[in-house]
């Protein structure tokens, strides 16, 4: 199957149904689509709504992973050119950060399976207006579980993409791409690309969270010792 392109990611995403911390992506769409331009100034106010509102505290929403899905298109139809991009770095940044968020809890997203029923009426509150974060705290709860569930979906199409990333470019574009695959190949089991990141692998980031250090050591070394 031939992969979508970054614009038809964004043309053809549900971006009304898909809550993030403010409200859905279909209230700041325009921003996300400035990344399809050239417009610099406006890309970075891209960056601000991503994080702000597709990974507001560390928290996974539902639009959270079309939008990794779609930045990453962006960031591979760059290609080589991803260097002479200033937000590119804070893209992947970005993205890295994601990988980050959803590593501690793997075990447990990935023993359940998704809730339609939740999603289904959370998209008829929508539709209607009528979304009360408390009322429905339950089916929202369940969403942004089935968010978790769509990362995990979306892990080896970004370890991939990633890993391709972090070579052939200048050397900041490259680190940043290598720093941000870490946590997507750990997720997403990679056998392929865990050889490549781990020769490349000089340190792990020195901002790692040091209670996840020996884990994420450890995750990267099951995966060498399957190759």
């Amino acid at each position: 199957m031939v992969p979508m392109t970054a614009r038809e990611i964004f043309e053809v995403t549900d971006w009304n149904h898909l809550i993030h911390a403010y409200g859905t992506g279909a209230d700041d769409v325009a921003a996300l689509g400035t990344l399809l331009g050239s417009d610099e100034e406006a890309m970075r106010r891209a960056v601000e709504v991503l994080d702000s509102a597709y990974l507001h505290q560390s928290t996974v929403f539902p639009a959270t992973s079309p939008a990794v899905a779609f930045v990453l298109a962006v960031l591979s139809e760059w290609g080589t050119e991803a260097q002479e991009h200033p937000v590119a770095p804070d893209l992947l940044a970005w993205i890295e950060e994601v990988g980050w968020s959803l590593y501690p809890y793997l075990d447990d997203v990935r023993s359940r399976s998704f809730d339609h029923g939740a999603q289904d009426r959370i998209a008829a509150a929508l539709d209607a207006e009528e979304l009360d974060w408390e009322e429905q705290a339950e089916d929202l709860e369940q969403v942004l579980r089935n968010a978790a569930l769509c990362l995990l979906e979306l892990a080896p199409t970004a370890a991939k993409t990633l890993e391709s990333l972090s070579s052939d470019h200048a050397h900041g574009i490259a680190q940043a791409g290598l720093r941000a695959a870490i946590p997507w190949v750990i997720i997403a089991k990679d056998e392929n690309v865990a050889p490549v990141i781990v020769a490349r692998l000089g340190q792990l980031p020195d901002d790692l969270p040091a209670e996840w250090r020996d884990n994420v050591m450890n995750d990267l070394r099951e995966l060498k010792a399957q190759l």
